[in-house]
């Protein structure tokens, strides 16, 4: 049984020597989330038949021989289609004036309204797309924290280093520090290390830097990520003017470390950095506060030592990649639901595929001996007899609880996945030799050999297009004197994008628990409560249906 999800992971390359941000979160995941098998390629370097999921990295993978995994102009499913999220970093607004970049930003829409899923960085790239009309998710990245020394610094008796970490294009703003640099007097002018590939825009300030600055900056381009680290740590301020971020990486890793952060007065840098930062908004304002620093460093080292510690706990790799991690799972949830809903007959296939997802989501990580099995402890006070069914039993969690409490069990869903994974289950558990069979069908037309003491259906009826046809069967299969339990979601508790009913008592008890579904002659409701963990509000329903033991004369 595959245990992991087969994702086709498609980022930008990047000008920095150890990568960039998709880069490193990829190789983290990679490391450690076995749940995940990611293959960094391109379309056709993988079988198509293997993937479970397409993760674009930025939207500028969305164009060429990529976006076979979308959805059609029309809204159609390609027979190359898979379920696909788009982690979009947003466009910088100014862009958008010209009109050469806003043509190309446009066609970029229109694709993306094609994505399953897309996920943000920001509040602020939320509100982008929101205005564009895109519905997204913020899932903000995280930073490589063991990697990142606190170093801190002390209150220096003169002007040292400050740094720049970023690309040397427009949007960044590297101008506004080579000005405030000339109105700093020399006397109290620091050196300024600019750390970042070059754009378009290099040449002319690097002419700048010589003529106004010839002594007091240094280039060093892009440089390794063991560099980075070393130039931050030797540094007593990092200078970020950027007047537009995805996010905002370089601030974050120098309040990592201990270190003065200057950023550009933007909602999303106050969003990001808090407190923890010094804001400026013009060359002078920003000229004033490197000066101000060397004058009162006691603040700036106080905010940046609140930072490291904010900073370290909120936005490591490891949490990061636990939040993409459930929203990948969310987002493949979503789409097979959506597929669920477009194409009904494929619903066999899909399920197949949304029990895959579920094993490697949590189910594959099962434990009967969890105490928050609270769903479980009714169903086993309420099973009765020898030879109990498990129908529409998924990955077979409930065979296994119910076989460990001595009962003979059968299995029954319409997955060939799903049963495996219950074979896998009853094996781990011990209690394979209390199965009696396997039984795949389809809950609402199967024929069992023989009937049950209890049939057993949790949480089954709200996935299927027409429960009252399950529920009809599924009392043929109860023994004379036996009984039928099943349980469904109360309300919108447990919301789950596949469920396509939801009910209260009240509506529950019309709709099913009704003559014309429950004959009158032979069978009666004994039960039918709403039931919680204990602690809680009710979140579920139970419903027992007894078979009249005279059905058996």
């Amino acid at each position: 049984m595959r245990s992991n999800l087969n994702v086709l992971w498609l980022a930008p390359q990047t000008q920095f020597p150890g990568g960039g941000i998709m880069d490193q979160w990829r190789d983290y995941l990679k490391a450690h989330l076995k749940e995940f098998h990611i293959y960094p390629a391109s379309p056709g370097e993988f079988p198509d038949e293997e993937i479970d999921l397409v993760f674009y990295g930025s939207d500028s993978m969305l164009q060429g021989e990529n976006t076979r995994y979308l959805f059609q102009e029309g809204g159609a499913y390609p027979d190359t289609y898979k379920p696909n999220v788009l982690y979009f970093w947003g466009w910088p607004p100014q862009r958008l004036l010209d009109p050469g970049h806003f043509e190309y930003y446009m066609a970029r829409l229109r694709v993306m309204f094609r994505c399953d899923t897309v996920l943000v960085p920001t509040p602020t790239v939320f509100d982008q797309v929101c205005i564009m009309g895109v519905r997204s998710e913020v899932i903000f990245p995280g930073i490589n924290i063991s990697k990142l020394p606190v170093v801190g610094g002390g209150p220096k008796t003169r002007p040292e280093k400050i740094m720049y970490l970023s690309r040397l294009s427009a949007e960044k703003n590297l101008g506004m520090v080579l000005a405030a640099m000339t109105v700093i007097p020399e006397e109290k002018r620091p050196h300024l290390t600019v750390v970042g590939p070059n754009s378009e825009d290099s040449d002319l300030v690097m002419a700048f830097a010589r003529e106004h600055l010839f002594n007091h900056v240094t280039f060093t381009g892009a440089v390794s990520e063991e560099e980075k680290v070393r130039l931050l740590s030797e540094t007593d301020i990092l200078v970020h003017p950027s007047m537009y971020e995805g996010f905002g990486m370089p601030p974050l890793e120098a309040l990592a470390m201990g270190k003065p952060v200057i950023a550009y007065d933007t909602p999303h840098m106050r969003w990001l950095l808090q407190e923890d930062a010094y804001y400026v908004s013009s060359v002078e304002g920003l000229a004033e506060t490197i000066i101000h620093f060397y004058d009162q460093p006691v603040d700036a080292l106080m905010r940046a030592a609140h930072g490291a510690e904010r900073v370290r706990k909120a936005y490591s790799f490891e949490q990061a990649s636990v939040r993409l991690w459930a929203a990948l799972h969310q987002a493949l949830k979503r789409s097979l639901a959506i597929r669920l809903r477009v194409e009904p007959e494929e619903w066999r296939s899909i399920y197949d595929a949304e029990h895959k997802r579920n094993w490697a989501y949590s189910l594959e990580r099962f434990d009967p001996d969890w105490g928050r099995h609270w769903r479980a402890r009714f169903v086993r006070q309420y099973t009765e007899g020898p030879d109990v069914l498990d129908l529409a039993a998924g990955g077979g969690v409930y065979t296994v609880l119910l076989a460990r409490d001595g009962h003979r069990v059968t299995w029954s869903d319409i997955s060939p996945v799903a049963m495996e994974q219950a074979r896998i289950q009853a094996e781990k558990h011990g209690v394979s030799h209390m199965i009696d069979d396997y039984l795949v069908g389809d809950c609402r037309t199967m024929v069992t050999s023989k009937q049950y003491d209890t049939v057993w259906m949790g949480e089954v009826l709200e996935h299927l297009p027409d429960p009252d046809v399950a529920l009809k069967n599924a009392l043929g299969m109860v023994k004379p004197g036996g009984k039928l339990i099943l349980t469904v979601p109360l309300g919108e508790h447990h919301f789950d994008p596949m469920h396509l009913h939801v009910w209260s008592r009240e509506s529950f008890k019309s709709e099913l628990l009704n003559p014309v579904v429950i004959p009158t002659k032979g069978y009666s409701v004994e039960l039918l409560d709403e039931i919680a963990e204990e602690g809680a509000d009710p979140s579920c329903l139970i419903a027992i249906i007894r078979r009249s033991p005279e059905e058996a004369k």
